[in-house]
């Protein structure tokens, strides 16, 4: 499954970048929110265009580890959502899980409880995309109902910086 990445960790410093991630998504600043929208839309302009001309909706990936309604992945979709005048659709329950966001644990979750359908064209929007899991798992489910979807994330994978 593929989706748009704006950016990827750095080999050299993921273990510091996550950590302050962390702090980021447990602050939830404005300006941070604002920053990472405006990339997202800046790479969806380059990808596809006018993002309104092409997108219905734009749901979230369904809030879960950070175990609040406001989650950062809601809070950017709602603010791309705002910026570009798509529909912000919560198309997925809330899914609070405890635990890190591992591979070995998604056995062990629910699966993604649709509880409302959002007209397609859909763009899913994430924060951080560890394994991929999440971002392929509610494609998958929106894709299952028809739905034509499309993915973008700000973060995932690591890179190792180009040697001088």
């Amino acid at each position: 499954m593929q989706y748009l990445v704006c950016r990827s960790w750095s080999v050299a410093t993921k273990k510091a970048d996550l950590e302050a991630f962390k702090q980021f998504k447990l602050e939830l600043p404005e300006a941070g929110i604002s920053d990472i929208v405006n990339e997202m839309r800046d790479l969806l302009s380059l990808m596809v265009g006018d993002p309104a001309l092409l997108f219905r909706s734009v749901v979230p990936i369904a809030c879960g580890h950070s175990r609040r309604p406001d989650c950062l992945s809601f809070r950017i979709a709602s603010a791309l959502a705002e910026m570009t005048g798509i529909a912000l659709v919560g198309a997925f329950a809330p899914r609070y899980l405890t635990g890190g966001s591992h591979p070995k644990e998604f056995r062990d979750i629910p699966p993604l409880d649709m509880v409302r359908r959002p007209d397609g064209p859909v763009l899913v929007v994430d924060d951080i995309s560890t394994s991929g899991f999440h971002m392929e798992e509610a494609l998958g489910r929106l894709r299952a109902e028809g739905l034509a979807a499309m993915g973008i994330v700000m973060v995932a994978g690591a890179v190792q910086p180009k040697a001088a």
